[in-house]
């Protein structure tokens, strides 16, 4: 087959005009929105029913339920709903099974539905648009004859993940509750930790296609209203279809392109709560367990739950532990590297003697033997963490195996090397935030770079250029590295070293100044 036969094929199978029929096809799709979005409802029954059906063909799970009211076989009211948000036996009992048997034709039938089923004034709709709306949210919606009205019943059940501890900011004292996907579970867990009328819920909704629903939650007597202005700011300005906090996040960020986290994500509701008490805000998006709390100190990210539900001795040795595996697991690689390089003065002898036997006949300078065992050490912790969990500690050991012992003794790395890469991936797991490891690997690499070009001084270069940068990022106009830079005195009380909670409890509005 030639090249313009191949060509004729695939043109056969191509629809013309792609990009115009593309075209066309958002223009149909706005026009449908546009056409039931302004459509008010009907005052009889059939052409509801007829309508709504249009608008949700080929949808098998939608289910409309005729009944009658009255005796008299009058009173008709239409029930519609998605069946995999609730059940028969649900709409039986909260709804059917509520009107009297003895209702009489002369009641008012608006008066009897609202009053019967405790529907208030916000849940009545007089368009397709909310009824549309309120269906895809899970909702039930009904109908009435000769009532061009349509009334939202909120009986939604749909599946949900049971409370549980997350795997990722796991406690060894403190609650076993996590966030889920419910929105309303979530708000009931920061409720059950804070009883206080000054926790203000409010409700927002964002996406051009898909509409999702996302909660702003704040202490009123403690959040900076500039900060809290300058949030719903950036959210009325989201138009993207969301599905994760993510979303939300790089579309509120202060800068897109940060190498560091500007955004705290928490999935325990105690972390959340205590945000809420220093005065943070809460972003709870639906059908996602992540909590965004802004704004965020680059502190927050070295400070775990444990710390407050141990004693405050240990609780600072962690820290400071936390602070010495930061410092191990992004310069380690540079330092060894410049050292073995360009300053072999700087080591003792004993330990210069037994780097020289063991880099003898390693074919690589040492910079890209270190740079190639950290690249396979994360390949193999991703490969960990996506590959099943049946099969996933044999990989693990099979990898652990491969690049220890067989690459030493093939003579492709040193074993000085390995001990340094092990030692850096494991002080990388002090720290208690994913968000901050993963800038951790992308600046590790520039110092080991630095380090294997100039030496000590690239690496220090390195190291001035980050604490530079991160000095000068804010969140939402708070300074990122607070209260290191700019310093304060009383608010370093719970940085490295953790205060004894009576005298913390004082001091909880950590950002505000």
């Amino acid at each position: 087959m030639n090249m313009k036969k191949i060509k004729d094929f695939f043109s056969l199978n191509e629809p013309e005009n792609f990009d115009n029929n593309l075209l066309s096809y958002s223009v149909i799709k706005n026009n449908n929105e546009k056409k039931y979005n302004n459509q008010k409802l009907f005052k009889t029954l059939e052409q509801n029913e007829q309508y709504l059906k249009s608008i949700f063909n080929n949808c098998y799970d939608l289910t409309i339920r005729k009944i009658s009211l009255y005796n008299e076989n009058k009173g008709k009211i239409a029930i519609a709903y998605l069946n995999e948000f609730t059940t028969e036996k649900l709409i039986n009992d909260s709804i059917i099974n509520k009107f009297p048997l003895n209702l009489s034709a002369q009641n008012d039938i608006e008066e009897s539905i609202k009053y019967t089923l405790a529907i208030n004034d916000n849940n009545i709709c007089e368009n397709f648009a909310q009824c549309i709306d309120a269906i895809l949210d899970g909702n039930v919606i009904i109908f009435s004859d000769m009532l061009n009205k349509a009334f939202i019943e909120n009986i939604k059940s749909p599946p949900e993940r049971s409370i549980e501890e997350p795997n990722i900011e796991s406690t060894i004292r403190g609650p076993r509750e996590g966030f889920t996907e419910s929105m309303s579970k979530n708000i009931i867990l920061l409720r059950k930790k804070i009883k206080n009328i000054n926790l203000k819920t409010e409700k927002h909704t964002i996406g051009k296609n898909v509409k999702s629903n996302i909660v702003i939650c704040y202490m009123e007597d403690a959040v900076d209203k500039k900060i809290l202005e300058e949030v719903k700011a950036r959210i009325r300005k989201i138009n993207i279809d969301t599905f994760a906090s993510n979303y939300v996040l790089e579309a509120i960020s202060d800068d897109k392109f940060s190498l560091v986290p500007t955004i705290f994500k928490t999935e325990r509701p105690d972390v959340a709560a205590s945000k809420l008490l220093e005065g943070k805000i809460l972003i709870l998006v639906d059908n996602t367990p992540i909590v965004l709390s802004i704004p965020a100190l680059f502190v927050e990210f070295m400070q775990a739950s444990d710390d407050y539900y141990t004693n405050y001795i240990p609780a600072t040795l962690n820290r400071c532990f936390r602070y010495i595996g930061l410092m191990i697991t992004l310069t380690l690689p540079g330092i060894y590297v410049a050292l073995v390089t360009f300053h072999h003065e700087l080591i003792p002898t004993p330990f210069i003697t037994t780097i020289i036997k063991a880099r003898a006949g390693i074919p690589l300078p040492s910079m890209w033997e270190c740079f190639l065992m950290l690249s396979a050490y994360e390949i193999i912790r991703e490969a960990g963490l996506r590959i099943p969990k049946t099969i996933g500690q044999t990989v693990s050991i099979v990898g652990t195996l491969i690049l220890g012992e067989a690459a030493a003794r093939a003579g492709i790395v040193s074993e000085p090397m390995i001990i340094v890469v092990a030692f850096v991936g494991t002080a990388l797991y002090t720290i208690p935030s994913p968000e901050l490891n993963s800038m951790i690997l992308f600046i590790r690499y520039i110092i080991l770079l630095l380090g294997g070009a100039l030496g000590i001084f690239g690496v220090l270069c390195g190291l001035l250029f980050l604490i530079t940068y991160m000095t000068s990022r804010r969140s939402f106009g708070v300074p990122y590295m607070y209260p290191i830079m700019p310093f304060s005195l009383k608010r370093n009380e719970d940085v490295i070293v953790r205060t004894p909670i009576e005298k913390l409890d004082k001091k909880m509005k950590l950002f505000r100044r």
